[in-house]
């Protein structure tokens, strides 16, 4: 154990370096305050043992300087009078012990041996105080891992993952964007928390598990931009399933430690997406018409419901499309039995050729089925319906049928047509009703070539028109 003697006079210098030597202690002795202070900035100084009043640096100046390099370095004040305002301002400073001059030498060593001591037990206590945090910490960041990995709606993850990013690293509020199950680009706005600036936050990030600007990012646990966001890319089995963003730090810049709990929930979370994203996709598997391939309508209008939440909260559009065979039950009066099921292969082969993996195809009755398109306006839904049909009549199974199916198709967009399920149902039946009542169908102009259509338009009356 070092200690530094600091004392203009070298009476009082030697005294405390014998008393002190005696017990064990290497003593090393200065006559001014500036020289001491010198010395401590090179290391190794255990304790300091400081006359108050000294020439040019005192005593109280030089047991400020050095609480600023450390807090807990312990120091013995003596002095050779009773000054009882000095004593108190050393005090405030945080010296250890303060002995008024004569000091004998069994008081000195008590004194030094005690300040000594006492700044041992305060580190290890601190020591002690940021391990025991650091577990809670790590605990937490654990048990919150496996929270998220319990999770298997990937809508909900969607909002639990920023929200737990932001609670580890001191974020206001956070976002997540994923591709879904089909890896679609780019990825999309999912899900937000906390407090954040949706118009500040793009609907859209120009990623994609498969995209090669996604390489760069999936090689970062996570980074940031002018400490005003922290990025997380999400990846589970080496590829990139989604990024999640915290910002607003409460306190300040999001720091190297907020990145390392950023890096471990990363992980985590991108395990946790993909899991869901799967079992999404199993529950949809599992909720199909056996005969037809189609959803059933409890899963339809579940995730409806979902979708229009979406809609409603990032801005976006989607379209419900109702297809009905109106004239089933003639054609199975007038055909065989296996004409029901001739029927529906044919329509549900037409609309799967043409949709996405996104868009949900569900069946409501014998002869009525419901079709959403995410992502997709009034334009598309009309296109949609267009190339079904088309593919539809031109089947093979269907243009073997000596009476042919009659199929009537409604679309309706949210939010120009409805805000809700039902709006949008409603509309999709009244266009129906148009199709039903319009001459285009009532002369089944849909079944001539060109010239035949021209023909019959020319040729008609009026009032067949």
């Amino acid at each position: 154990m070092r200690v530094m003697i600091v004392d203009d006079e070298r009476f009082f210098r030697d005294l405390y370096a014998d008393h002190l030597a005696d017990t064990g202690w290497a003593v090393e002795t200065y006559g001014t305050a500036e020289e001491a202070l010198a010395r401590y900035d090179q290391g190794g100084i255990d304790l300091v043992v400081t006359d108050l009043l000294m020439p040019g640096m005192d005593g109280l100046e030089l047991v400020a300087a050095l609480r600023d390099r450390d807090p807990d370095v312990p120091v013995v004040v003596v002095t050779q009078r009773e000054d009882v305002r000095a004593a108190v301002e050393a005090l405030r400073l945080g010296v250890s012990e303060y002995l008024v001059k004569p000091v004998d030498k069994e008081m000195l060593v008590l004194a030094a041996e005690r300040a000594y001591e006492q700044t041992g037990l305060m580190r290890d206590h601190r020591r002690l105080k940021a391990e025991h945090l650091e577990h809670l910490r790590s605990e937490a960041v654990y048990l919150g891992c496996l929270q998220l990995l319990s999770i298997l709606d990937a809508d909900r993850l969607a909002t639990e993952i920023p929200s737990a990013l932001a609670g580890l690293t001191g974020g206001q509020g956070g976002a997540l964007w994923h591709g879904g199950t089909d890896g679609r680009k780019p990825f999309r706005l999912q899900g937000l928390c906390g407090v954040v600036d949706e118009s500040a936050v793009p609907g859209e990030l120009p990623l994609a598990g498969d995209d090669p600007r996604s390489e760069r990012l999936s090689q970062l646990a996570a980074y940031t931009e002018g400490g005003e966001a922290l990025w997380v890319p999400l990846v589970a089995e080496g590829r990139l399933v989604g990024v999640a963003m915290v910002a607003d730090k409460v306190s300040g810049a999001f720091t190297e430690q907020d990145t390392s709990l950023a890096r471990t929930v990363g992980d985590f979370a991108g395990t946790a997406l993909r899991n869901a994203l799967r079992v999404g996709q199993l529950e949809r598997a599992g909720l199909r018409d056996r005969e037809t391939a189609a959803y059933n309508i409890t899963y339809f209008i579940d995730y409806a419901g979902k979708e229009i939440y979406k809609a409603r909260r990032y801005g976006r559009t989607f379209s419900l499309v109702t297809i009905q065979v109106e004239n089933l039950s003639v054609m199975k009066r007038a055909l065989p039995p296996s004409t029901t099921r001739t029927v529906h292969r044919a329509l549900i082969g037409a609309v799967q050729r043409v949709v996405r993996d996104s868009d949900i195809l569900a069946k409501v009755t014998e002869d009525t089925f419901y079709l959403l398109l995410p992502e997709t306006d009034y334009f598309g839904a009309l296109m949609f319906t267009r190339r079904a049909l088309t593919g539809f009549s031109a089947s093979e199974l269907i243009r073997t049928l000596t009476v042919p199916p009659s199929v009537v198709v409604g679309a309706a967009t949210y939010p120009k047509d409805g805000l809700d399920f039902d709006e949008l149902l409603e509309t999709c039946r009244a266009r129906q009703d148009e199709v039903r009542r319009s001459p285009y169908r009532r002369l089944h102009l849909q079944d001539l070539d060109f010239w035949s259509l021209v023909d019959t338009l020319f040729t008609s009356p009026l009032e067949a028109l």
